[in-house]
């Protein structure tokens, strides 16, 4: 009887003996693997894919439902033999540049905007872009995503209706555009630029009515650059309310990374670089129509963001390391932004 017992033993021994070897040599199987043999040390949990919401609400539209933060799918494979990922489960952030994932989440953003949901039509589009711009998609890849989400904004955030966070404020007698910013910044500590004021509440000019209901957004204004794309966003708290091609500068005069602040806005401005400076207007003057200059550490800076006269200067690596965008953009950008203070990253 002692002797069955340890010719029984005997298997048992050897295969457990067998599966620890397999896992200090760092391979498992298991349900998640479908049955393939993962090395442990790369077992990590699948990042997020940005727009996620946004595809699945596309593929739902087309009447199947198809997650996109779910695995990649893997081709059946005969008993016996492991199962391989196939292209799509190694993709990596350059994905988000794939055209059918731009139609994805425009069209989910559609469906979204036409439901009434246009919160979630925004915030789907937004992380399209950022997604695009994690991938260093050129601005040009990024103009159908753009284009969809400066048509939700215009009833989401341009919009005295819409559901953007904000407080009312009453017209005073005496009031302006620049009297009720002012005041706004002293009781809530949040700038704000005349023209975003003027967008968000559909105003065009300065004429201000006593009595009348005004709202002033609560979020602040910042702006993000993004080098290797060749695009600026502007947010307005979580939402990319403006996307502006941008110049950057030469390879022997790198455009500087990190965060600065706007400390000055002029313009027209004169470029006092040569000896005698160059005035506004010259074709010669490479500042454009306005400048947007750079603190940091208390300082004042030789960068900033401003216009240019040259088509050819937005898209390429031409300036002397400023940020540089087509004139009818900085004058809008000019206008969105307060006097100072608004915070820029550059990446």
């Amino acid at each position: 009887m002692r002797r069955t017992h340890l010719l029984l033993l005997i298997p048992a021994a050897f295969a457990a003996a067998f599966g620890l070897s397999r896992l200090f040599r760092g391979e498992t199987r298991g349900p998640g693997a479908e049955g393939g043999a993962v090395p442990l040390a790369t077992r990590l949990p699948e990042p997020a894919v940005p727009g996620g919401e946004a595809l699945e609400a596309s593929a739902r539209v087309a009447g199947e439902v198809v997650r996109s933060d779910a695995p990649a799918r893997k081709e059946e494979a005969p008993a016996g033999e492991e199962r391989r990922p196939t292209a799509e489960a190694s993709a990596g952030p350059e994905a988000a540049r794939a055209p059918d994932r731009v139609s994805a989440a425009v069209a989910a953003a559609e469906s979204l905007r036409k439901g009434g949901d246009l919160p979630q039509a925004a915030a789907g589009l937004v992380r399209q872009l950022e997604a695009m711009a994690a991938a260093k998609a050129p601005y040009a890849e990024m103009r159908p995503v753009s284009e969809a989400l400066e048509g939700v904004n215009k009833e989401l955030v341009f919009n005295p209706s819409g559901t953007w966070r904000s407080e009312k404020v009453v017209v005073e007698k005496g009031d302006s555009w620049h009297k009720i910013a002012k005041r706004f910044a002293a009781a809530r500590g949040v700038q704000h630029g005349i023209g975003l004021l003027r967008a968000v509440n559909r105003k065009s000019g300065d004429l201000l009515v006593p009595g009348e209901r005004l709202r002033v957004p609560t979020d602040s204004l910042r702006v993000v650059v993004h080098r290797a794309s060749f695009a600026a966003f502007a947010y307005l708290g979580d939402v990319i309310v403006r996307v502006y091609p941008v110049g950057i500068g030469r390879e022997d005069a790198e455009t500087p990374t990190g965060r600065f602040t706007i400390g000055e806005k002029v313009a027209n401005p004169v470029w006092w670089k040569p000896r005698p400076p160059i005035p506004a207007g010259d074709p010669r003057n490479p500042l454009g129509s306005r400048w947007l200059g750079f603190r940091a550490d208390d300082q004042k800076l030789e960068y900033g963001i401003h216009g240019t006269e040259r088509e050819d200067a937005v898209g390429s690596r031409v300036s002397e390391g400023c940020i540089r965008l087509h004139n009818r953009d900085v004058v809008e950008l000019y206008d969105l932004v307060p006097d100072s203070g608004t915070p820029v990253e550059v990446y």
